[in-house]
Order: C-alpha cells, then structure tokens, then sequence
C-alpha cells in the first residue's frame, strides 16, 4: 500500500463562498500491478509536512511517515488516522488525468464542520 497526504489551502477562497464543484486532479504515470483502484478520504488528525529529503532508507523523519504523524507521535491508525466514509474513488489508467469529486468534503471543511487536515 501507500497513501499520500495532500492539504487543501482553503485560505485563498473569498468569505461566504458557495463552492458548487471542487475537483482534485493528478496524473498517473504508472500503475501497480494490484492497483486496481484510489481511494480519497478525509483524516482525522492533524500532520506535519515533511523536508522533501527522503533517502534510499526513507529514514526522513521531519513530518509524516507511514507510522507518525510528525517527528515521532504516532497515528492513531498506522498509514494515517482518516474517516471510513468513502470520498471518491477511481480505477487509474495510465498517462492519464485522475479527477476526484470532492466538493462535498471541501464544503464541509471550508464551512467548519470538519477541520481542514
């Protein structure tokens, strides 16, 4: 498995906007041979972004790996402590645009009601 953590900055969105789509988009350059599908969901917990500077050992520990969520405090799940409910999910193809529709998790986190990890 892995997953990665992506941060919306909802910052830049004008007071009391009506967001009516929001799409996340990636490229996929290739796809594992047990992939058979991606799967979005919304954490649960806060996280630290790491320096970028992963090594042949990924023993960077500057921000989140797979067991913490920074440094060395742990997930409460490890991989990335999320909510179940499904946000969107796709089979990947290669060379190839992946769009999410996430406009309702977007909405919830830019009106409050879920914090914005």
């Amino acid at each position: 498995y892995s997953r990665s953590l992506v941060w919306f900055n909802l910052s830049v969105l004008p007071r009391n906007a009506t967001l009516t789509l929001s799409i996340f988009s990636y490229y996929i350059y290739q796809v594992s041979a047990d992939s058979t599908t991606t799967n979005l969901y919304r954490l649960t917990q806060d996280w630290t972004e790491g320096t970028g500077s992963c090594t042949p050992n990924n023993d960077d520990t500057s921000g989140s790996t797979w067991t913490n969520y920074e440094g060395a405090n742990a997930w409460t799940t490890a991989g990335g402590s999320y909510n179940g409910a499904l946000e969107s999910q796709i089979t990947p193809t290669v060379n190839t645009w992946s769009n999410h529709t996430i406009t309702s998790m977007i909405s919830s986190q830019y009106n409050g009601t879920n914090p914005n990890y």
